[in-house]
């Protein structure tokens, strides 16, 4: 346990994004069921409850996160996951999460930046066959799901 504690404050490493903030949520076109999408920084966490996300990215400005803050407790359960970006995500091989899917979606969104990049991601279980996605992407993926179930509690 110490040693994954030591290896995730590590500055120098490659395999993860150093990014200001992260954008996280989950939307699924066959559930009726209201929706969050948060955004975490080093100081906070934030959740926007309009759930508008699934019709907002196709208009002409695009989603655009109008979060409340949210209190220590829950920005204590989301906080390491600004340390745990994959850098797999940077790969151009990933739909924004400005992409119209097919009619069904279950979609992991995704955004990350800082002062000199800028990256949206959704990730389709209907489009892509999760299971071949590499460890590093499955186990981001499981953990902001398993956190946003603790967020939404």
């Amino acid at each position: 346990m110490r040693l994954f504690r030591f290896i995730k404050k590590d500055k120098t490493r490659t395999d993860i994004i150093n990014s200001d903030y992260l954008l996280f949520g989950v939307f699924s076109s066959d559930s009726h069921s209201p929706y969050n999408i948060f955004k975490l920084t080093k100081d906070n966490l934030s959740v926007d409850r309009k759930g508008s996300w699934n019709s907002d990215r196709h208009t002409k400005n695009g989603y655009v996160f109008e979060g409340e803050l949210l209190d220590e407790s829950k920005f204590i359960i989301a906080k390491e996951l600004l340390s745990e970006i994959p850098s797999e995500l940077l790969d151009d091989k990933w739909k924004s999460f400005y992409t119209a899917g097919n009619r069904s979606e279950d979609k992991l969104i995704i955004g990350f930046g800082g002062s000199d990049f800028q990256k949206s991601i959704s990730i389709d279980s209907y489009e892509i066959e999760t299971d071949k996605l590499s460890t590093n992407i499955k186990t981001f993926r499981l953990k902001i799901e398993t956190i946003i179930i603790e967020l939404n509690k």
